[in-house]
This record gives structure tokens, C-alpha cells and sequence, in this order.
């Protein structure tokens, strides 16, 4: 931890596209609200609880605004908020608290953050060994190459995991679902279709 990563003036997305960002949520009229960016969303906790550690490179480096985005969207009762991410090449399903320090908060968003078509991720052993300190982590997978897709009506918002049988053959690979989560419009929360 550093005492820069409290500061009000660290941001992710800058002020401006912040004030754009909940001008355009509150305005909107969508049963499903997605806030498709690059990096992981939520709160991973990595280290132990004597020496925490912080991936500086994502929204945990910016948790204040992270906050006021959270608090901005449970005060203003945005509908039906999911969050797509990328950026580490693997597979990934949690629910993000509105404090996403403390997993047991109120539940505000689910995040899927989906995995590479080719690279493979280099951080599969340390997320892996800090699985067990993320009880908000529905899912993770970081040996399988592949996309997400995500079918969405009114009702429900299903996310697949969709991976290829092998990176290295453009002509013979299979593609399969190797998971599925759904969301229930008007409920916060990830469950295994």
C-alpha cells in the first residue's frame, strides 16, 4: 500500500469522464447498464491480511473512486449494473461490494472479466494462491485461451466462457463452454447457470 493510493486526485478515469460517466447513467432508461473498460473492477486481495499487497494497475489503485462510483451507483438506484473487463488473460466472475474490501458489504455489481484469444497469463500461480482471500470470486481460470459471450433479454444477462481446445492450431481447435453465470434482472449477484 502506498499513501498515494487515497488520494481524492488519483483517478482511473479522470474527472471529467467521471461527471460524463454518471450524467449518462443516471439519464439512462436501459434495463441492463454495462460498464465495458479495461482492467479489473473489483477488489483482489493478494498477500496476507499482516502484509496486504495491491495491484496498483487496476481499480484497486483507485479506491476512492472506485468508491464513489460504487456509492454513485447504489444512491441512484442505476439499473441492473454488470461490469466487462480484461487485461490480465484469464477468466474471471466476482461480485463486487460496495465496500470491496469487506466481500460481506451490500452486493452492487457483478464483474466478468474475460480471458485472451492467444496470450496466456502470467499471474495464474499468484491468483491461485490468494483464491482463498477473495471469497467474492465466483470463478477463475487462467490456463484456457478463449472469449466471453453474453446473452442478455430482459429477464437475465448469461455469460459464457467460451475456450478453445488449443491457441497453436488455427484450423483444428474446438471451442466449448467451460462455464456459464447468470445474473437475474433486479438482483445483484452471479450464480452458476
Amino acid at each position: 500500500d502506498c499513501p498515494e493510493r487515497h488520494k481524492e486526485s488519483h483517478r482511473m478515469i479522470g474527472l471529467r469522464q467521471e461527471k460524463w460517466l454518471q450524467s449518462s447513467l443516471e439519464n439512462s432508461n436501459v434495463n441492463w447498464n454495462v460498464l465495458a473498460q479495461q482492467v479489473w473492477f473489483g477488489h483482489f486481495a493478494f498477500g496476507s491480511a499482516d502484509h496486504p499487497e495491491f495491484n496498483r494497475d487496476a481499480w484497486d489503485g483507485y479506491p476512492k473512486e472506485r468508491r464513489r462510483l460504487l456509492d454513485f451507483l447504489v444512491e441512484h438506484r442505476i439499473s441492473n449494473p454488470v461490469v466487462l473487463s480484461g487485461d490480465w488473460h484469464c477468466s474471471l466472475v466476482q461480485d463486487v461490494s460496495r465496500d470491496p474490501t469487506e466481500p460481506q458489504s451490500e452486493k452492487v455489481v457483478t464483474e466478468f472479466a474475460g480471458t485472451s484469444l492467444s496470450s496466456y497469463c502470467a499471474r495464474t500461480d499468484p491468483i491461485l494462491e490468494n483464491l482463498s482471500l477473495n471469497p467474492q470470486v465466483k470463478f477463475f481460470d487462467g490456463q484456457h485461451r478463449g472469449y466471453v459471450r453474453c446473452q442478455v433479454d430482459s429477464e437475465q444477462w448469461q455469460t459464457d466462457y467460451r475456450f478453445v481446445s488449443t491457441a497453436f492450431d488455427p484450423h483444428g481447435a474446438t471451442i466449448y463452454t467451460g462455464a456459464s453465470f447468470v445474473v437475474e434482472s433486479g438482483r445483484v449477484g452471479a450464480n452458476r447457470a
